[in-house]
């Protein structure tokens, strides 16, 4: 049986993807920097996969480029209350829509 919210996860993606192709630049250059710019946790997608950053077209630091894991437990702990306090944001606007239009009637 699939997961309902992984399946969306993996929409979301591809959604990003082809946002990122309609720009008519060269392909690889954008997913290169999809891959490489930090999500909200502070880990880039391919830090998360392959412990470093990837090498892109500005200078850095050799030192950056070496493999370097994060704390996975404490990763999957930040993203856990990440999406636990997501899910109390939009219950929380589903009720104030809900007494908007108790007001109006």
């Amino acid at each position: 049986m699939m997961d309902i919210r992984a399946n969306g996860e993996a929409e979301r993606a591809v959604a990003t993807v082809k946002g990122l192709w309609k720009g008519g630049g060269e392909k690889t250059k954008a997913l290169l920097s999809y891959r490489a710019t930090p999500l909200e946790c502070g880990y880039s997608p391919a830090q998360l996969l392959m412990g470093r950053q990837l090498k892109t077209t500005l200078p850095q630091q050799p030192v950056t480029l070496l493999p370097r894991w994060p704390n996975m437990k404490q990763f999957k702990t930040k993203q856990r209350q990440y999406k636990a306090n997501q899910q109390r944001q939009l219950c929380f606007e589903k009720k104030k829509k809900k007494t908007e239009v108790r007001k109006l009637s």
